[in-house]
């Protein structure tokens, strides 16, 4: 049972309760959630304490806040349990509360009971009526007619003075209706509602019928969200939306001097083409079904704007035109940035996170084939490209977050957009450790990744000889090391090579040299051979280490084949770290594989350019609403501090709504 973020509450209708308080903290409680098992401490990622201020602005900020009313209710009930002067049990205490409380709930209303030609006595009586929602009028003439007390309190000596049974009927559903007009029965059923929420959240016990019609009693502590009204949840859902674009977009900008729409509702024309799966000129046709076409703005716009030569993609480009207005990796940098330092109040942060670096390919379409990265062809006469892009994001489940982007233009370039990546990770992040898959793994990218994790990162390695020959001359259930391989790096990484099927395999220690020299054709750092998957071994060619460890090398288990273990780079060494701590953790990194399917498949605008300032423009929009995805799933919601479980699309439609509605 979690506890939440603190309630910080003002009330003013506590000075009229017995014991009542006008400000206090207090505790809330939440049951177990197992949808969010894996994502950590959820309720306590709150940005300060939730805060409540009543009387509330209006009756339906009210009634969002149930689940909140309960855990005051909760909190109140047992501070003041032994204070009561009447039994807490939803009679005489709660009737004398709703009286107490009657002409100040009322007056929130602008609605008086002196102003209706009605005794006030029986005015107390229809409102009491409607607090306490009897099933009939007959029991609720037979339970005011036992009580003295609360005979008193409505101005009544006895039971005798009372009024009749049909005088009080027709007070309640024929006199004081004709009394009001449309606009003073609502103001009055108000009246009545802030009047149970206060005595309800003061700690007083509410009639069976009261908590059932509210709901008190389903969303009472410990909290489960299955019990908040969809509504709520969707309210809870807007507010995310908003309070995000708040804290993080700030930073997006056309530089247009006098811009006629604000950025938020060119948030909702990227969200409502992702989920529309149009583009961004016919959203509009789309979403003005739900919303006026004024407020969306035109998606011609959008491609004009990023398009203009006062946008630059990236800071080369802001040189080259002599500028100091904001390149849009520039902004996006920036957007991020609030993104994390949100992130970072909210503690997704306060434990060292894993990375991973990738690069994901969009695939091009379209007539034009701008300047990209060839795919691998997928038959003979294949020859479309993809843009490719680098990603740097953090694979622990708890903090999924993407933590920014790169188009790769050319291979050549992957090394330094992973270098410009890092600020945000030193900046944020504690890195526990940094992975990679085979693909394009240089020794200036090593370096980039040494940047970032110093020497805690692991990469699967490329097949070259050297590593060949480790996997191949690497017994079974044994993990291979070598301190040192040359890979073009400021200083050598290590090998290491760890059995696909073992138990508490052993360690086995070699030098590069030696695999040489058990391999004659070995070419340093060389490149495009054929798949390695069984060597010619024999004693006499076999390196020295496994000579001097076993009789009979040539026969051991495993040996002369490269398919039974996986190979890595790293500048871990063995011991401290076993091999288990790099091949284990490694598959760690599909997590990113799955953070970039969101982005690509999800999130992602249409956008059909080849113009790249759209296409990284695009990404980042994604990267940002991925992003998003991940905290709200993750963390209390602003407000109403609800845990919601919220699909990619949800998430869009509510963008789209927050932004045109």
């Amino acid at each position: 049972m979690p506890d939440g973020s603190p309630v910080s509450h003002t009330d003013q209708f506590s000075s009229l309760l017995p014991s009542g308080t006008g400000e206090y903290t207090a505790p809330t409680k939440y049951k177990d959630h197992p949808e969010k098992s894996e994502f950590g401490s959820v309720t306590t990622r709150f940005d300060g304490d939730i805060e409540l201020i009543h009387p509330a602005p209006d009756i339906e900020t009210l009634l969002q806040t149930t689940h909140l009313t309960a855990q005051l209710h909760h909190y109140n009930r047992d501070q003041q349990d032994d204070d009561w002067p009447f039994s807490n049990d939803g009679t005489v205490l709660y009737d004398l509360a709703i009286l107490a409380v009657m002409d100040k709930a009322l007056s929130v209303e602008d609605l008086s009971p002196a102003s209706f030609d009605v005794p006030i006595r029986r005015f107390k009586i229809v409102f009491l009526k409607k607090a306490r929602q009897p099933a009939t009028h007959q029991g609720f003439y037979d339970y005011i007619s036992d009580s003295d007390r609360v005979l008193t309190e409505l101005g009544y000596s006895s039971a005798s003075d009372l009024p009749g049974y049909e005088t009080l009927r027709l007070a309640s559903e024929e006199r004081v209706p004709d009394e009001l007009d449309d606009e003073e029965q609502n103001a009055l059923d108000a009246g009545v509602i802030r009047a149970v929420y206060a005595v309800f959240r003061n700690g007083i016990k509410v009639p069976a019928t009261v908590s059932d019609t509210y709901g008190f009693g389903a969303v009472a502590p410990p909290l489960s969200e299955r019990a908040v009204p969809r509504t709520d949840k969707q309210t809870a859902l807007r507010n995310w939306v908003q309070f995000l674009f708040n804290e993080t977009i700030s930073p997006l900008s056309f530089h247009r001097s006098q811009p006629r729409t604000d950025f938020q509702q060119y948030m909702g024309l990227f969200a409502a083409s992702a989920l529309y799966d149009c583009g961004v000129q016919t959203v509009a046709n789309v979403s003005d079904y739900n919303y006026e076409r004024d407020i969306i703005p035109k998606g011609s716009g959008i491609g004009k704007y990023i398009r203009d030569d006062d946008l630059p993609l990236n800071d080369a480009q802001a040189v080259l035109a002599n500028t100091e207005k904001q390149a849009i990796t520039e902004q996006f940098d920036a957007v991020h940035r609030e993104t994390f330092k949100l992130a970072d109040r909210l503690e997704f942060f306060a434990e060292p996170r894993s990375l991973a670096v990738d690069l994901y390919r969009i695939e091009w379409n379209g007539a034009e084939n701008d300047v990209t990265i060839n795919r691998p062809p997928k038959s003979e006469n294949d020859n479309r490209s993809e843009w490719t892009y680098a990603v740097l994001g953090i694979i622990d489940t708890e903090a999924r977050f993407t933590l920014g982007t790169r188009w790769l233009p050319d291979k050549s370039k992957y090394p330094r957009v992973v270098t410009e990546l890092a600020p945000i990770a030193e900046e944020f992040l504690e890195v526990e450790a940094l992975y990679a898959d085979s693909e394009m793994i240089s020794g200036a990218l090593i370096d980039a990744f040494r940047e970032i994790a110093g020497p805690d990162w692991a990469v699967r390695a490329p097949n070259r000889t050297v590593i060949k020959q480790l996997k191949g001359y690497t017994p079974q259930n044994h993990v291979g090391y070598v301190p040192a391989v040359s890979w073009k790096t400021s200083s050598k990484p290590a090998a290491v090579s760890y059995p696909y099927d073992s138990s508490n395999p052993s360690l086995i220690e070699f030098t590069a040299q030696e695999l040489k020299r058990a391999d004659p054709s070995d070419t340093e750092d060389q490149t495009n051979l054929s798949d390695f998957t069984e060597v010619e071994a024999s004693a006499a060619s076999l390196p020295s280490t496994l000579t001097e460890q076993f009789d009979e090398p040539d026969l051991v288990p495993g040996v002369g084949n490269a398919s039974t273990h996986a190979a890595y780079l790293t500048d871990r060494s063995l011991p401290p770290h076993s091999g288990g701590g790099i091949h284990f953790p490694y598959y760690q990194r599909w997590a990113l594989e799955e953070s970039i399917n969101q982005i690509s498949n999800d999130f992602m605008p249409v956008i059909n350019s080849s113009n790249e300032k759209l296409r990284v423009y695009g990404v980042n929009i994604a990267i940002l609403f991925q992003n998003w995805h991940t905290m709200i799933n993750r963390a209390p919601s602003p407000e109403l501090g609800l845990r919601l479980t919220v699909t990619n699309q949800e998430l869009l439609r509510a963008i789209e709504d927050v932004a045109f509605g």
